[in-house]
């Protein structure tokens, strides 16, 4: 699963954007909002990044499911990785910092 998780953008350069005052998003932690399921396409055919696992593009049917409304921040990710074991080809600590492996 390389690049799973990467700062990298698409083309491979730079890193992924960083929480700032003007995103955090405002709501209580556990705060859900019922989303419908329905068909949807996901994936890709162009494989930017190899071995991804994003490709290739196909149909699938997603079940309802809940969406929680306020914002997953790095640190919020990197303490669920931590927890569950749930990422496995990134080192993750619960400040939000980590390197690939």
């Amino acid at each position: 699963m390389e690049g799973c998780f990467s700062g990298a953008t698409r083309n491979g350069q730079g890193s992924a954007p960083t929480e700032t005052a003007s995103s955090r998003v405002r709501g209580q932690q556990g705060q859900t909002i019922a989303v419908r399921g329905g068909e949807s396409f996901v994936g890709t055919d162009d494989l930017v990044i190899s071995g991804d696992g994003e490709g290739p593009a196909r149909k699938i049917l997603l079940q309802d499911f809940a969406l929680e409304v306020e914002t997953v921040t790095v640190r919020r990710f990197a303490e669920f990785g931590v927890r569950t074991r749930a990422v496995r080809n990134r080192t993750l600590r619960p400040n939000g910092t980590g390197t690939m492996l």
